[in-house]
């Protein structure tokens, strides 16, 4: 039997219940029948009241973060892993405008060793010539960047800093996974720090099994981030880096822009 584990507003409202039950236990027992009595009784009539109202209007946790930081820590591991096993060594990187089908798409590409730029790929995962050759799919995030896009209006802008912003206002605002969030860039590189990060229980359990599968076929959270740099820029971009603060909760996304 799984243990449920009660939130804040159901604990508040359970002690405020608890005290009410006190408080007229008290006037009950003691059978005063003065001011006392009936302020204390006043009192308990508005405890529970407010817990009521608590328990009426708070909006519980639609999944909790622990559960739903491990949802998709097998498929990261797996996918390096299989990488790893063929020999694949490069560090992923989502690409814009690829040709796959007719269509052009985001890709998502682990290069055997460094990148070199392609302009069209077959349908199979596995890329040979042209000079580059990896493994190819959709990356991680594309399915959260398009259910952003088509049913919360996201616009992916072309400027750099309303870039940035949409990065910080999808985190903290829309997806809630950070307390705050910070996105700077230097040169050809762009630093996302996320402080209190939700989901950082799905690191810790990823980066156990080795800290290369993070650069290799991240998480939704960080592929979404490289997805939606991608798409504005028009530019490919590397996983270059990912930093976790065991202590503090702290995760920190390095991305670098390639040729």
């Amino acid at each position: 039997m799984v243990k449920r584990v009660f939130s804040d507003y159901e604990q508040a409202s359970a002690i405020l219940i608890g005290l009410a039950t006190i408080l007229l236990g008290t006037v009950f027992f003691t059978n005063r029948g003065d001011l006392t009595s009936a302020i204390l009784a006043l009192s308990a009539i508005g405890s529970f009241i407010a817990a009521i109202f608590i328990l009426t209007f708070s909006k519980g946790d639609a999944l909790d973060p622990q559960i739903a930081s491990l949802l998709s820590v097998q498929g990261t591991v797996t996918i390096a892993t299989l990488c790893a096993d063929l020999g694949i060594q490069g560090k992923g990187c989502v690409i814009p405008g690829v040709a796959r089908s007719g269509s052009s798409q985001l890709i998502h590409h682990i290069p055997v060793a460094n990148y070199r730029p392609f302009t069209h790929i077959s349908d199979t995962a596995f890329l040979m010539g042209e000079g580059a050759c990896g493994v190819t799919m959709v990356p991680a995030g594309e399915p959260l960047r398009s259910l952003l896009e088509h049913e919360y209006g996201l616009t992916i802008p072309t400027s750099e800093q309303d870039l940035f912003s949409a990065i910080k206002d999808i985190c903290s605002d829309v997806l809630e996974i950070a307390d705050d969030v910070t996105v700077t860039k230097a040169s050809e590189t762009v630093v996302v720090d996320l402080y209190n990060y939700h989901l950082i229980d799905g690191c810790r359990t990823v980066r156990a099994v080795s800290p290369k599968c993070c650069t290799v076929y991240p998480c939704p959270v960080c592929s979404l981030m490289a997805c939606i740099l991608a798409q504005g820029l028009g530019r490919p971009v590397v996983f270059e880096n990912v930093v976790v603060n065991q202590k503090k909760g702290n995760l920190q996304l390095i991305y670098a822009f390639l040729p």
